[in-house]
């Protein structure tokens, strides 16, 4: 809730903690001390001078909460008695307005921007409002660890941009929406890699052995984009798959500024551009959604281009304990669910402390562990060997993440290897160059998770 020009959230989220906004004027000496010696604020806000953002403490939030709430509610009312209220806030104006007089149970003034604009039509100012939030979601793109359920996400994503979905839909109900709306070119589907070009993505000559000549083609981004605008009234969703595999500024080329939600056709900068090789002047439509997807593991977030991280929400998908166990335990897993699901945790825990949070094991690795037999395909085929990569030349490390084998009745994998060189081989010590997983068969494998990571 915005009151004034202030947020006034009675609890608020800002960069994964949680804040109180307070009134500074209402404490006393002592409070104020208290607060800023317990607590990281900001502000102050220019329509309460003595306005202050408060970080919460887990600790010390049961001890002061009587302090900051009635700081916060003093806020409230000082808040209230503001009549120059910014336009950015008027899409919240008439709800707070509202809420004020419940909560103080007295009059409290209008905005003096509503009396500006008459006359104030409420429906008109609620489509905008509508319009404007989704466009604000128009470019996304999601990013995390291997296995953390992007693909899967961007699915469920794309076809609930095409249409409402039930609450409760499968899995499969989903794919099959996917590739039906794929098939009537609602949703475009692309992967970037290294040689992904502009003239796939937007258009370019290509030979054809039919007319033994280069041709003119459009590509996915032209062809989305010219369905969008043949159809205004209906949603588009382009899905980029590993969008950061590929050169972002030789694929998008000029066009990246056109991907803006205020630059789109019909928007208030709306903006067009001179394509090369057609000669056509080509904009990008409202109605056309760019979705993206981002392993972290290949390619750290920080060396994505600029230019695409101004113009793209990110949102990220790290692993999910949860996930894991609730899938495992709808399957009826025949497998020791708590233990995998606390090998998953400390394994992750081992890989951000070694590596980076970037780096760790999406829960998807896991979910078809629901057997011996699987939990230790899964582990021997398809986690180690992405260790083996992370900890590539580094079996130090590997050790020290998968433990190092002694004797089935210790755990560990990493183990190393004594081999007979012969007469003539330089005598050095070679123990940490040459190892090998050591396998404990489906039979003993949750026995040497226990020994490896809990025990």
């Amino acid at each position: 809730m915005n009151v004034g020009r202030i947020e006034a959230f009675v609890i608020g989220y800002r960069e994964n903690g949680i804040y109180f906004v307070v009134d500074e004027d209402h404490l006393e000496k002592n409070q104020l001390q208290l607060l800023h010696d317990t607590y990281s604020t900001a502000g102050p806000y220019k329509s309460v001078p003595a306005s202050r953002r408060v970080d919460l403490n887990a600790e010390t939030i049961n001890r002061d909460f009587d302090l900051l709430w009635n700081a916060h509610l003093k806020l409230l009312e000082k808040a209230a008695g503001t009549v120059k209220r910014t336009p950015y806030y008027k899409s919240h104006s008439s709800g707070v307005i509202d809420y004020l007089k419940n909560f103080l149970d007295e009059e409290v003034p209008e905005p003096s921007y509503i009396h500006d604009r008459l006359p104030f039509n409420e429906f008109e100012e609620a489509e905008k409002i509508a319009e404007l939030k989704g466009m604000a979601h128009l470019n996304t793109i999601l990013f995390g660890p291997p296995g953390t359920g992007k693909t899967y996400s961007v699915q469920r994503r794309a076809v609930g941009i095409i249409e409402a979905l039930p609450e409760e839909i499968s899995d499969r109900e989903i794919a099959e929406k996917f590739r039906e709306c794929r098939d009537e070119g609602r949703i475009e589907f692309v992967t970037f890699h290294p040689s992904f070009s502009y003239e796939e993505f937007v258009e370019g000559f290509r030979y054809t052995p039919e007319e033994d000549k280069p041709v003119l083609h459009k590509g996915v981004f032209r062809r989305s984009s010219d369905e969008a605008q043949k159809n205004p009234d209906k949603p588009y969703v382009l899905v980029i798959d590993e969008i950061n595999r590929g050169n972002i500024s030789r694929i998008f080329g000029e066009l990246i500024t056109l991907l803006e939600p205020d630059k789109r056709l019909g928007a208030e900068n709306e903006l067009s551009v001179r394509l090369p090789y057609s000669g056509e002047d080509f904009s990008v439509p409202g109605n056309l959604h760019v979705i993206g997807t981002m392993n972290t593991a290949d390619r750290s977030i920080a060396l994505l281009d600029v230019a695409l991280r101004r113009r793209f929400e990110f949102e990220e998908m790290m692993p999910e304990v949860e996930v894991i166990r609730e899938v495992l335990n709808g399957k009826e897993a025949e497998t020791d669910v708590e233990l995998v699901c606390r090998v998953f945790g400390i394994l992750n825990a081992r890989i951000a402390a070694l590596l980076d949070r970037d780096r760790q094991i999406g829960h998807s690795y896991f979910l078809s562990a629901t057997s011996p037999e699987k939990l230790h395909h899964v582990l021997y085929r398809r986690v180690f060997p992405l260790l083996q990569e992370y900890f590539y030349n580094d079996p130090e490390q590997l050790r020290k993440l998968l433990g190092e084998y002694r004797g089935d009745a210790e755990g560990g994998f990493v183990k190393g290897l004594s081999l007979e060189f012969g007469n003539g081989f330089p005598e050095r010590d070679v123990r940490d160059h040459l190892w090998e997983f050591h396998d404990y068969g489906a039979a003993g494998i949750q026995a040497a998770l226990q020994k490896t990571f809990v025990a």
